[in-house]
């Protein structure tokens, strides 16, 4: 089993080398990021996690139904609210307080001298009990934007004030570019200026669209983001014009639900039916992730970043982190198709896995974005591949049934003899080219872009799995139950002496 353990950790390896050679702040495209998952059997609370935010010092806060939930990176705390109630919504000030929002309350905590959170009720101010539930948090320097489907509140100087629009329901606000935006039913989007609504010029082209997202696109331009109308610029000036990009009619019909800038240049979409999408500045689609590549469901009530940049998303169930700033990136293979990986190699703009069912490949291009993996089966492949190696740049697959060459997306025999397990071009022996294979050692001819099938040497019988260069013309060949010394003629015509070094088990723990 330590043999298949790493080749699994290679071709694992594989995708963390190519990835680090990218630039800094850049998702990778191939593959799907690590997702870690945070159950609600892990941090002891509810389901459905409505808010997330994150402290100076990297702490991150969840608005839950069953209250506050801190974490600092080992241990989770849950903090109930007074009244018990859900809460929607987690917004950290620069200064420490955490405000939070939900059923009949809004107010923050702060860290008491044992490090516990305590909370202090701002809506306790109000002149009446608030009947109410508060969705949106928005921190303006030392005003505090509390807002409900029905009421906004200012909270300023240790004072209240409300804005209500006649009846006119809220939907959300956002902050953007220092900008707040609120959205009201029916009659659209508006800008919060000196504590009054202003509709916003071009607010017809979203009407009826429920907006859900917005976000900075430049310094005078914003993103908007609706719940089945896709993606919309707004210009400085208010003129809203659909947004071109690779998915948007797949976005209208997944719901958008949230949204973030990450790393300056990607916006990141949670929604309510498929996971997390992800976009470039350019409106080309980089990453598509949900529970079939870990996410433990696929509503997503809330997004955040965390000091290293990477994705925390709060679910209908659960938390996860996701790992899009990383270097190593991960390919499942959930449905099962591929099998056991042994072997893997980038070739001529192909990546190559060996496994006990066969030859896949996938398309390989490192100067193209945004390339789905895709491995399919090499026709003909059908068994157990135990290596692939690149010699004179010629890509050889070694079979159950035989030695291949692999060019493209297809194969021809250089060699029947079955089980080819590794094969070397050992220094300084060029052009001399040695396989290790079920009966025994091959003999192979490398020339540039050319390998042909010599000879099987018919006085060396046993199994070969490691080949390794001793001296000039003496070679070890290792076996399931043997360790041998080859000494090799000078044209490697002939194995003139076979020495014996064990006739135990070389690998007792090896499983094939």
């Amino acid at each position: 089993m330590k043999f298949l353990f790493k080749i699994f950790f290679l071709f694992f390896i594989i995708f963390g080398i190519f990835f680090g050679e990218s630039k800094a702040n850049d998702i990778q495209y191939l593959a799907s990021p690590w997702v870690q998952q945070f159950t609600k059997s892990t941090y002891k609370a509810g389901n459905q996690n409505w808010g997330l935010s994150v402290d100076q010092n990297g702490l991150i806060y969840a608005a839950n139904s069953d209250g506050l939930l801190e974490y600092d990176g080992a241990y989770w705390n849950l903090y109930p609210h007074p009244n018990k109630g859900i809460v929607r919504v987690a917004q950290v000030h620069p200064d420490g307080k955490i405000y939070t929002g939900g059923q009949s309350e809004f107010g923050y905590w702060l860290k008491n001298n044992n490090g516990r959170l305590t909370y202090h009720s701002i809506s306790k101010r109000l002149l009446k009990d608030l009947n109410d539930e508060i969705w949106k948090i928005i921190i303006q320097d030392h005003r505090i934007i509390f807002q409900s489907f029905s009421t906004i509140y200012i909270y300023e100087n240790d004072k209240i004030k409300t804005i209500t629009e006649d009846g006119e329901p809220f939907l959300f606000a956002f902050q953007a570019n220092k900008r707040i935006f609120v959205e009201k039913i029916p009659s659209g989007l508006h800008e919060l200026k000196n504590n009054k609504l202003i509709p916003v010029s071009g607010k017809e082209q979203l009407k009826g669209h429920n907006i859900l997202s917005i976000l900075p696109f430049d310094a005078a331009s914003f993103l908007i983001g609706t719940a089945k109308g896709g993606l919309f610029l707004m210009s400085k000036s208010g003129e809203i014009t659909p947004w071109k990009n690779d998915i948007n009619e797949e976005l209208k019909n997944v719901q958008i639900n949230n949204g973030i800038k990450l790393l300056n240049h990607y916006y990141v979409f949670g929604t309510i039916l498929n996971g997390i999408y992800i976009l470039d500045e350019n409106g080309s689609f980089v990453q598509h992730i949900n529970k079939s590549v870990g996410l433990q469901n696929n509503t997503v009530l809330s997004l955040t970043v965390d000091k290293q940049s990477n994705i925390w998303s709060g679910l209908d169930n659960g938390i996860d982190r996701i790992a899009i700033n990383a270097d190593l990136y991960y390919y499942s293979d959930n449905s099962g198709k591929l099998g056991t990986i042994y072997s893997a190699k980038i070739y001529q703009g192909y990546l190559y896995l060996g496994t006990n069912q066969g030859l896949f490949y996938t398309s390989w291009n490192p100067n193209k974005k945004y390339q789905p993996i895709d491995f399919k089966m090499i026709h003909g492949s059908q068994g157990q591949v135990w290596n692939l190696e690149v010699i004179n740049n010629v890509l050889v697959c070694g079979h159950n049934t035989g030695t291949f060459q692999i060019q493209g997306t297809a194969m021809s025999l250089l060699s029947p003899k079955t089980g080819g397990w590794v094969i070397k071009l050992l220094s300084p022996h060029a052009p001399y080219v040695l396989q290790g294979n079920y009966t025994g050692v091959s003999l192979f001819n490398s020339l540039p872009n050319a390998l042909t099938y010599q000879t099987q040497y018919p006085n060396f019988r046993s199994g070969v799995q490691l080949l390794e260069t001793q001296s000039k013309n003496s070679v070890w060949a290792a076996g399931y139950n043997e360790l041998n010394l080859l000494k090799f003629s000078d044209d490697f015509s002939v194995i003139k002496q076979i020495k014996p070094y064990a006739q135990k088990m070389v690998y007792p723990n090896r499983v094939i």
